[in-house]
């Protein structure tokens, strides 16, 4: 319930008055007409005497659901009864006389409070009717000389809130930040309302940001800005707005003074964010190297082998597991085996896996915030980045001294790399990029499986077609998986692509402000250095000018030429190489889970390949279908897009 601390003033009383009457004219002499905060509209008219008459859309017929009701009833003229008052002017005859209340001075700052209790005989109680605020208010008809003058509108801007009963309970006050109240540049972008200052839309943002973002982008259109938690962000949405956001010149915007306060603990110094651009694309380029076609034929088998020693022991004939977390622990097994060395994979059973568990908890939401806090995981993951750097120098060092060089894995792949003026990469810069390999392909990887998975455990004719597609591509389902025939199979990687339209694992990519302002030409808005540039191909993955049915999981809109995406303008930039081998894609694709630009991810080919030979694996093994009723609803609160609990998948292991 909405309590406002208020003041009217009423003129001084007079018991002896003439007899008056404010009957409302017909015709109302003007009209007005203002919007409400919740959204529905006061229609007010004036009668002769210059009395306001006021309805609301949503409460005609109702009296007291709006503060102009309030004020129309505290102000309405009220009879004092017969013969009781003696008139000065009617030869102090008694007349029936009527009283009524008007404001004779307002103040600079309007206070209202509502009396929210009421006293009975033997009790009293707390008056709960909800109460609907003006945007803005004008006084002028509850004035003693009713004379238009714009110091008597006044603007909401703060609300106190009592909840509880008459003798318990607490206040909350509501107020908009200074900064929301004053004047605005008109080529700034519209800024979203929020009550609360520092922490501005977090709150909104944070339970449900690709709902919060469609909002805005309904009310402000494709550019805006919101607060969080002290940081600006400037939203681009839309093809156009990915476009300019990934392909922002270094000198404009950048993505390493939106990430690398937290990146750094994590992945180490002077690797990814924490080294110079020219040096970081570098870096890419030795991963990329490192993942290529011939590493790929060895890693299908390798991963069809941890699927299958991962799964031999679940319980049989049937039983369940939890996708999210099941995959999580199965795709460290199989990115372990095939790109960080088999030293690493032998270690995930003792220190390795609680060396990871530490990174892993200062990679968390609240790090992006606050870098660095006194605090115990923050303290843990500084120690498990020192240790794991230490434990990749010691393996490297193994290798070198055994002349062990024929690994199929990206540590040697690193190893045998030099940058452009001849320096063989130091051990620190082979341990911060393996880490952050493992980092950028752990968690999406192990999300974007287990979407795919309970989009299919809903839908077995998709299954069967899986199955299908293997039988006639492959010859059966017991023919060996390869690097080869895995490509051959496009109804599977339709459903990973679905999975990654629908559920992107990391939905908003981030770029600093870091010159005096930059303009977003389409719209002709400056965006200020400080703020953040933010693309989100999480919202224009799911709108329907790009797809059809966008919220409905459809592979076979991949072939369906019908489909809007596949009418879209692409850009000229898929061919541009930024010192890593060519992007790709257009950033003006509205399908772009895997980014665009110079910052593009470089592991989708792996990804790919390793979430499709799990998953044709697993048909091979397992029936599954989903526990509960319908595949689960997206869960904000992580780092990555990961399904609310429960998130169980129902195995049934086949013949």
């Amino acid at each position: 319930m909405l309590d406002i601390s208020l003041g009217l003033r009423p003129v001084e009383k007079k018991k002896k008055q003439p007899s008056t009457s404010a009957t409302a004219s017909a015709s109302a002499s003007t009209a007005h007409n203002s919007k409400l905060l919740g959204g529905n509209n006061i229609h007010t008219a004036t009668d002769k005497n210059g009395r306001r008459i006021s309805t609301d859309d949503s409460t005609r017929g109702k009296q007291g659901n709006t503060l102009l009701d309030c004020l129309d009833r505290y102000t309405q003229p009220e009879k004092l009864g017969p013969n009781e008052y003696s008139c000065s002017k009617c030869g102090n005859t008694f007349q029936e006389a009527t009283k009524q209340l008007s404001i004779k001075r307002i103040p600079p700052v309007l206070s209202i409070q509502l009396k929210r209790f009421e006293h009975g005989t033997s009790s009293t109680s707390k008056i709960e009717t909800k109460i609907k605020f003006p945007a803005e208010l004008d006084l002028t008809p509850y004035t003693s000389s009713k004379r238009k003058d714009a110091d008597n509108v006044y603007s909401l801007f703060s609300v106190v809130n009592h909840q509880g009963k008459m003798d318990t309970g607490h206040y909350t006050m509501y107020a908009k930040h200074r900064n929301e109240a004053g004047p605005k540049d008109p080529r700034q972008p519209p800024v979203v309302f929020s009550w609360i200052p520092f922490m501005g839309n977090a709150v909104e943002f944070g339970i449900n940001p690709i709902q919060f973002l469609q909002t805005c982008q309904k009310k402000y259109g494709d550019v805006f800005t919101f607060k969080m938690v002290g940081k600006k962000v400037t939203v681009l949405l839309g093809a156009d707005g990915n476009q300019f956001v990934f392909n922002s010149k270094q000198n404009l915007s950048s993505a390493a003074e939106a990430y690398n306060d937290m990146t750094k603990h994590v992945f180490g110094r002077e690797v990814v964010y924490d080294a110079p651009h020219n040096v970081f694309l570098e870096q890419k380029r030795f991963i990329k190297a490192g993942l290529n076609t011939e590493c790929f034929r060895q890693h299908v088998p390798m991963i069809v082998d941890e699927v299958t020693e991962f799964f031999k022991d679940f319980k049989k004939p049937s039983g369940t597991f939890d996708a999210y977390h099941t995959f999580g622990s199965l795709i460290i097994c199989t990115a372990s085996r095939c790109l960080m060395g088999k030293e690493i994979r032998a270690g995930l059973d003792g220190n390795v896996a609680q060396l990871y568990y530490d990174l892993d908890q200062g990679f968390q939401p609240i790090n992006f915030i606050f870098s660095n806090l006194p605090l115990p995981s923050y303290r843990r993951r500084d120690e498990a980045c020192k240790k794991m750097a230490e434990l990749y120098s010691s393996i490297i060092q193994r290798r070198k001294a055994e002349n062990d060089n024929t690994n199929a894995d990206l540590l040697q792949a690193l190893m045998e790399s030099t940058y452009k003026d001849g320096t063989p990469v130091p051990d620190k810069h082979i341990a911060g990029m393996m880490i952050a390999v493992l980092f950028g392909g752990q968690h999406t990887s192990a999300t974007t499986t287990a979407w795919t998975l309970l989009e299919l455990a809903a839908r077995p004719d998709l299954i069967r077609a899986l199955r299908e597609e293997q039988i006639q591509k492959l010859g059966s389902l017991k023919t060996d998986l390869t690097f080869d025939n895995v490509k051959e199979l496009t109804l599977l990687e339709n459903c990973v692509r679905e999975t990654l339209r629908l559920h992107p694992p990391i939905f908003q990519m981030m770029r600093k402000v870091i010159a005096e302002k930059v303009t977003f030409e389409k719209t002709g808005h400056d965006i200020p250095k400080g703020n953040f540039l933010c693309a989100v191909p999480g919202v224009t993955q799911v709108d329907p000018t790009y797809f059809k049915d966008p919220l409905k999981y459809n592979p076979m809109r991949w072939v369906d030429l019908d489909d809007p995406v596949h009418n879209m303008e692409a850009g000229d930039d898929a061919d541009v190489d930024y010192g890593f081998g060519a992007v790709g894609i257009s950033s003006k694709s509205p399908f772009l889970p895997f980014g665009a630009g110079r910052h593009r991810c470089i592991g989708e080919t792996f990804g790919y390949l390793q979430i499709k030979t799990i998953i044709a694996t697993m048909i091979r093994m397992f029936d599954i279908e989903l526990e509960g009723k319908g595949v689960p609803k997206p869960d904000y609160t992580s780092m990555v897009v990961v399904p609310e609990k429960p998130a169980n998948i129902k195995y049934t292991w086949r013949e």
